[in-house]
């Protein structure tokens, strides 16, 4: 169950050679209304994903699960409500910088992109590497 969320941009940066980048401040709409006075009744307690071995670069969120990408040269799935690691992409030689989720007729495919020139494109059902595309330069970012 894919939710859009709102909120308000409370900034915009612009950066020429990397892009704007926006600050975003989300409406909570599940915050427990008839215990507004306690704080911790707006506090959620979540799973560690500390799985990887260097800096997280960038995530993406589809359905339950949590996809991330990192300068240890892998991209993993997490279960969000665990925690636990369902999968590993190993295949880059060097940090995945960026990821981004596609979805056609076939299925829904997670594309991550690499300083190894590389963008891998898997499988979300079955993790699968289905295609490759080799690029002139390092992938910074990924936008389908």
């Amino acid at each position: 169950d894919n939710k859009t969320q709102t909120g308000t941009i409370t900034k915009t940066v612009r950066n020429e050679s990397q892009g704007d980048e926006v600050f975003f401040e989300p409406q909570c709409d599940d915050i427990n209304s008839s215990n507004q006075t306690d704080p911790t009744s707006r506090v959620s307690v979540v799973p560690n994903f500390d799985s990887h071995d260097n800096s997280v670069v960038s995530m993406k969120v589809f359905g339950n699960e949590l996809y991330t990408s990192s300068s240890d040269k892998t991209t993993r799935a997490y279960n969000i409500q665990t925690g636990e690691v369902i999968r590993r992409f190993t295949d880059h030689q060097k940090s995945v910088t960026c990821l981004e989720l596609y979805h056609n007729q076939e299925g829904t495919f997670i594309l991550s992109g690499s300083s190894d020139r590389l963008i891998n494109m898997y499988n979300v059902k079955n993790g699968r590497l289905v295609a490759k595309f080799k690029c002139g330069t390092r992938v910074m970012y990924l936008a389908v």
